[in-house]
């Protein structure tokens, strides 16, 4: 598969998702998106602090619910994971972040996850 052609095509994509998710004040920290040798596709990871207090069954009714009010139909929605923000791997994407990281590549080894390639919308 080639994941590189993948994601040029679903990048205005998951930047029109962030734009919805922020519109709903869900106080996304990190949005990129990640292949990850369990899935083999890409999946957009997001993570925040709202989808910790919720749990993670409300997590995905609150994006369901931002991206229906962003007017994103089910067709367009890429595959999620939301991960919690005590999670190895998004709490050393936060520590490593640049003070720019969009469009930014991921690969590797990162808190103990490896990532066969990645996409970065957002780290804070």
């Amino acid at each position: 598969m080639d994941h590189t052609l993948l994601v040029s095509v679903h990048v205005p994509v998951g930047a029109e998702i962030l734009r919805a998710l922020d519109a709903a004040s869900l106080n996304i920290k990190v949005a990129a998106w990640m292949v990850l040798p369990e899935y083999e596709d890409w999946r957009l990871i997001l993570a925040s602090p709202t989808f910790d207090e919720a749990g993670i069954s409300e997590a995905y009714g609150l994006i369901n619910k931002a991206l229906d009010r962003g007017e994103i139909p089910v067709a367009r929605q890429p595959l999620f994971m939301t991960l919690p923000m005590t999670d190895p791997t998004i709490r050393e994407l936060r520590r490593r972040k640049a003070r720019h990281m969009e469009g930014v590549r991921l690969g590797g080894m990162i808190g103990g996850r490896f990532i066969e390639d990645g996409y970065v919308y957002r780290i804070s």
